[in-house]
């Protein structure tokens, strides 16, 4: 048991605002006319005689045939042992199997030619020409031809 009184459980509320509370504003939408739409009744004309002058009925190509009758067949009880496996080496060569030797070929009589180094030629660092090319100008005389 506490020594002090537990705090009654008290429900309070903020207090009302101090100006009138504004007026609540409703306005409906502005509906489209109720104008019914005009109803149309139009039918597909009829052919004047029928599309085929002769009507067929033709059989089915498949009878109605029963299916046939359920037959559950078991397989033989008997083993039948596989044959035996056979173990076929190939044949032996005729001929004996050469052996590997590694045979270079025979040094030139000749002594080894000297190495040749030749450095390739560089371009010149001289600076080209400057080409300085207008367009040939057109003689005057065309000119006051055309006017």
């Amino acid at each position: 048991m506490p020594l002090v009184p537990l705090p009654a459980e008290m429900l309070t509320k903020p207090p009302l605002p101090p100006v009138a509370v504004p007026l609540p504003i409703r306005i409906a939408p502005e509906l489209p006319p109720f104008a019914l739409p005009e109803l149309k009744t139009s039918r597909p004309l009829e052919p004047e005689m029928p599309a085929f002058a002769l009507t067929k009925k033709i059989a089915p190509l498949d009878p109605c045939v029963p299916s046939p009758l359920h037959i559950t067949t078991l397989p033989p009880e008997e083993c039948v042992d596989r044959p035996a496996v056979r173990a076929i080496a190939p044949p032996l060569p005729l001929v004996p199997e050469p052996t590997s030797k590694l045979i270079s070929p025979p040094r030139p009589p000749v002594a080894a030619p000297d190495p040749i180094m030749i450095a390739p030629l560089f371009p010149s660092f001289e600076l080209p020409e400057l080409k300085i090319s207008r367009p040939v100008e057109p003689a005057r005389q065309h000119l006051q031809s055309l006017q």
